[in-house]
């Protein structure tokens, strides 16, 4: 009985421990990762992808919505970059569809309202551009649309039928080191694509 009696103490104050350590933990993930409310937060949508002549140049457009978390994220100062694949792709019959030519662009966005800085920088094919905005909202204006972009000139495709396949990948931000060594950190924090109508070249 004496000695239940001085284990007693040693076991509770381990516990004790235990259950601080645990609470200390999980407000630190509390706080690098944002937490789930009742109503979800509107997510990306990629709902439609155009396409269109203009002379011999195939171009395409999109209607894309970054969602209220991309742009909340954004206006508190977290750096995002979304990268753009425009992929060009032939239907057969009965072989899978063929990859014929495609575009690749990387934005990355970044915002202080304080220093009043909001920058856009493309990177293409190793080219960095860097365009300053006024605001805020000319800055998602231009860098989340996607109007009139030349995909390919029809002049070096053969004729079939055709479709565009847009994706969009946005990076994930970074995250403590101490959560890396305890989490399964994915390498985007989305991903979605859509695909154009199907159409026929020459047309």
């Amino acid at each position: 009985m004496k000695i239940i009696k001085y284990m007693l103490p040693i076991t509770l104050g381990l516990r004790q421990k235990t259950a601080v350590l645990a609470a200390a933990l999980f407000c630190l993930i509390a706080a690098a990762v944002p937490c789930s409310s009742a109503i979800a937060p509107e997510k990306p949508i990629l709902s439609q992808v155009t396409t269109s002549m203009r002379g011999h140049d195939l171009m395409t457009a999109m209607d894309f919505r970054p969602g209220s978390q991309l742009l909340g994220e954004l206006r508190e100062g977290v750096k995002k970059e979304l990268t753009f694949y425009v992929d060009l792709l032939r239907v057969w019959k009965i072989w899978p569809d063929e990859f014929v030519t495609g575009r690749k662009f990387t934005r990355i966005l970044s915002a202080d309202p304080i220093k009043n800085e909001f920058i856009c920088e493309t990177i293409e094919n190793n080219i960095k551009y860097r365009k300053r905005f006024k605001d805020f909202e000319s800055m998602t204006a231009w860098a989340f649309s996607l109007d009139e972009f030349r995909l390919a000139s029809t002049k070096e495709l053969e004729p079939g039928i055709y479709f565009v396949r847009l994706t969009i990948e946005s990076k994930i931000r970074k995250l403590p080191s101490i959560l890396k060594a305890i989490m399964i950190i994915p390498e985007t924090e989305f991903s979605i694509n859509a695909d154009s109508a199907r159409f026929s070249l020459p047309r």
